[in-house]
């Protein structure tokens, strides 16, 4: 049974993304919740308290139809507030919302995934790490329509720069980070639904992302994981396959 499981109006409430991080500066782990309520895109702040509980949600505007939701601190503003950014779904955005520290959140700032204003590209998953190498958070995006990867740089004034475009597989369903090659640069990783496949880029650390490698999966593959799961010291890659009702199992080499 949940323990705690209201958001504001459930009747008209649709949960989306959430991400867990202290956001209050309390030392006990909050929640972030992307979510559609009444039509407007949020992001809902539950405040845990330690043991186990959670106080009133808090909503912050977040754009047009919020899906996914990572934190972090992107401004990198030496308070050590942490941030939120959330893909829009609609719009071909996603946005920004920096954090003040004390569980609030400024109103959203939103920047442009793809190359093209006229093509739709649907962010629908998004992850966060430092690509280049300059101590900044910055931002892959999955793009389901256009079968792209946005990297979007952290401008290190608040923001992200224009973003450079990945091809991987059909439809493109979620990203994950991990390194691969034991470089201590973040790689990515992407379910491709449409083509039953996953999208393997190694970063560089200065030229972004090396070429792709494509591995087979199961059908539909949606989400990813990673762990050494034989011992041998290098992370492996588990691949959920939803309409296939079975996970693929990849062995790091």
């Amino acid at each position: 049974m949940p323990v705690y499981s209201n958001l504001a109006d459930q009747t008209k409430t649709f949960p989306a993304g959430v991400v867990v991080a202290d956001f209050n500066k309390d030392l006990n782990p909050d929640l972030a919740v992307a979510a559609t309520v009444n039509g407007n895109g949020k992001a809902i702040i539950l405040s845990g308290d330690g043991a186990g509980g959670f106080g009133a949600p808090s909503e912050f505007s977040a754009g047009i139809s919020p899906t996914r939701i990572v934190a972090g601190d992107f401004d990198h503003d030496g308070t050590g507030n942490l941030d939120l950014v959330v893909t829009n779904r609609l719009t071909n955005k996603v946005s920004l919302l920096l954090g003040n520290g004390d569980g609030s959140f400024n109103a959203p700032s939103p920047f442009n995934v793809g190359d093209d204003p006229n093509r739709t590209y649907d962010p629908i998953a998004l992850a966060s790490g430092d690509f280049n190498n300059d101590n900044f958070l910055d931002l892959a995006v999955a793009d389901n329509a256009s079968s792209t990867v946005s990297v979007l740089l952290n401008s290190a004034s608040g923001g992200f720069g224009a973003p450079t475009l990945l091809i991987v597989g059909l439809q493109p369903y979620s990203v994950g980070l991990q390194d691969f090659s034991g470089d201590g640069k973040p790689d990515l990783i992407v379910p491709n639904f449409r083509d039953n496949s996953v999208s393997v880029y190694l970063g560089t650390g200065s030229d972004l992302f090396g070429p792709a490698s494509l591995g087979l999966t199961g059908r539909n593959p949606v989400a990813s994981a990673t762990e050494d799961f034989n011992a041998d010291g290098k992370p492996d890659l588990v691949i959920v396959n939803r309409s296939a009702n079975s996970l693929s199992l990849l062995i790091g080499q």
